[in-house]
């Protein structure tokens, strides 16, 4: 178990901390998990059931895990390049060309999304330039059957035109 995970879990302190503040944040960090409604809406937010662990065991595991991880994190490179090898080496990953050119087959939600040479490209009210036969135009005026020139890159994992040139 990585040590973030252990983080997550409670209230983590500074170290030497005072005995007495301790042992007031782990009370009272038990009794609002132990509260039903306070549980039930943490419930909610995490969309999973709650897992009191006390402080002492909580500060047991902190200790346990962070050595570990420490232990074995020379090996993380390796293992990690393993995981690459077995499940990702010679895997063919489909890519958009950043030059797009051919007729619009089809225009979708006002003109936001077009299809062109097979591929979908998002067009932006304010980020993509449009022109239709040299003039500037809105997305609204682009029409399947019309042959463009697109220019774009992936953004927020959609492919998206920077420019779009049709005639």
């Amino acid at each position: 178990m990585l040590p973030g995970i252990i983080y997550g879990k409670g209230i983590v302190g500074p170290p030497k901390m005072p005995p007495g503040v301790t042992r007031v944040l782990r009370d009272s960090y038990a009794n609002a998990l132990l509260d039903p409604a306070f549980a039930k809406g943490l419930v909610k937010i995490q969309n999973q059931p709650i897992v009191l662990i006390r402080g002492k065991k909580q500060q047991k595991l902190m200790v346990t895990y962070t050595a570990a991880f420490k232990k074995q994190l020379p090996r993380l490179k390796e293992v990690r390049q393993q995981v690459f090898d077995r499940y990702f080496k010679g895997l063919k990953i489909a890519t958009i060309p950043t030059k797009l050119s051919g007729k619009i087959k089809s225009v979708q939600r006002g003109g936001r999304l077009i299809k062109v040479g097979g591929h979908g490209v998002k067009v932006s009210g304010s980020r993509t330039k449009i022109t239709i036969n040299g003039k500037a135009a809105k997305r609204k005026a682009l029409k399947a059957g019309m042959t463009c020139k697109v220019k774009g890159a992936m953004r927020k994992g959609a492919y998206e035109a920077k420019t779009v040139k049709c005639t």
